[in-house]
Order: C-alpha cells, then structure tokens, then sequence
C-alpha cells in the first residue's frame, strides 16, 4: 500500500509542470504552424511537393524530462522519510513514476507530432506527415531515452544532495572546467590530442548508434540507464537527512 502511495504521490507530483510544458509545446506550434500556413507558396518557400526530413518534440522534452529527474528528489525524501515510507519503497515508486511519465510524454510527443503535421499537411500542402511517423524501434528508443534523462537528472541531484558545499562548488563548476577547458588545451598544447581524438570518436560512434537505433545503441541506452538507477540507489541508501 505505501508503494502505491508513494507512487501516486511521486507521479502526480509532476502533474502542473507536464500541463504547463505541454500548454507552451502548443502554443509554440500553433505559432509554425500559422507562420508556415501564411508563408505557403511565397517565393524561396517549399512547394507543395516539398517533404520535411524530421519532426520531433523529443528534444524539447529530453531537456524537460531531465530538470524534473534533478527536482525529484529532496523534497520527496524528507517528506517520505518524515512519513515512514522506507529508501526503497520509495526508490521503486519513483522508478515506476518515472517509467509511467516516460511512457505518457513519449506517447503525447507522438500523438502531437503527428496531429500537428496533419493540419500543417492539410493547410500549407507541405508534406509532413512521412516526417511525423516513427517506426515501431524509433518509438521504443524514445522511450527509454526518456527514462534514461529522468534517471540521470535524478542520479545527479542525489549526488549533489550528498555533497558538502565545498564538493558541489568542485562538482558543480571544477568538473565542467576541467573536462571542457583544461583538458582539452592540455591535450591539444602538450600530449598533441592523443587524448580527445579517441574520446571524440568514441561520442561520436555512440551517438550514431543511438540516432541509427542500431542493437548496440539500444544496448547502450539501457546500460546506461541502469547505471544511473544503480548509482542513485548506492547514493539514496546512505544518504544523511538534510534540512
């Protein structure tokens, strides 16, 4: 029973920033989808004949997914601690909030992209609606990159809720520093990029696998979603209770 609480709790605790998202997700296309209804046919404008190579929100909401995985975590802590709801029971609960919000927001990205697309298709003569289609392994690889930002942004804000103020200062600022700005010169001035060439590639190949939805990029995304599932549970069980 206190899983399904926490649960609900946890879930609709995102309730209000999903409409908000959802309601500016709307606006914003409405307004393309009036400017492209009003330019149709101007000179330099696609024909009717015209296709779009893509049309996704995936992006929008991978970066929204990710700041509500960084805001779910100290308030519910204390409060389920506070309650005597148990670190687990409250770390499966927001798992499975996490699986049931990365099912829904990747389902409405659908279901908007496609309706979007229809009445742009319908009202300028643009052919959008190839572009809104997504393949069945498409789908599913946006769903488990939705969960696997909401378990990011999660595993990230545990760890700074573990850290003192002098490990977030390193963390928060000393890690991006350093892995954007002085490793890099470091390696390009004095080891002549023995280091970054490799690391780059490497990205690089991952992230194709990713885009391609290839076996290994599958394979990838769910490893690194368990990692950061494992790393925050490590993190939550021993974690102090701050005010």
């Amino acid at each position: 029973m206190k899983l399904n609480a926490a649960f609900r709790y946890q879930l609709f605790d995102h309730k209000t920033s999903v409409m908000v998202y959802y309601i500016v997700i709307i606006a914003m296309s409405l307004l393309a989808g009036i400017s492209l209804s009003a330019f149709a046919g101007w000179r330099g404008v696609p024909n009717a004949d015209s296709s779009v190579g893509s049309l996704s929100y995936s992006g929008a909401t991978a970066v929204f997914l990710f700041i509500s995985g960084l805001c779910g975590f100290k308030e519910n802590f204390l409060f389920a601690l506070q309650s005597g709801v148990s670190r687990k029971t409250l770390f499966l609960s927001r798992l499975i909030a996490f699986g049931v919000l990365a099912v829904f927001m990747t389902v409405a990205d659908y279901v908007l992209s496609y309706v979007f697309a229809l009445i742009v298709t319908w009202s300028t003569g643009l052919n959008l609606t190839t572009a809104a289609v997504l393949s069945a392994p498409g789908l599913f690889m946006a769903l488990l990159y939705a969960f696997a930002m909401l378990a990011l942004g999660y595993c990230i804000t545990i760890l700074f809720f573990r850290l003192n103020k002098t490990g977030k200062i390193i963390v928060g600022a000393g890690v991006p520093v350093f892995f954007i700005f002085i490793l890099p010169m470091f390696d390009g001035f004095v080891l002549g990029g023995v280091i970054m060439r490799p690391l780059i590639r490497l990205i690089e190949q991952v992230m194709e696998h990713i885009s391609s939805q290839t076996s290994e990029g599958f394979l990838i995304v769910v490893l690194a979603t368990a990692a950061f599932a494992v790393l925050s549970w490590i993190m939550m069980r021993r974690a102090a209770i701050k005010k």
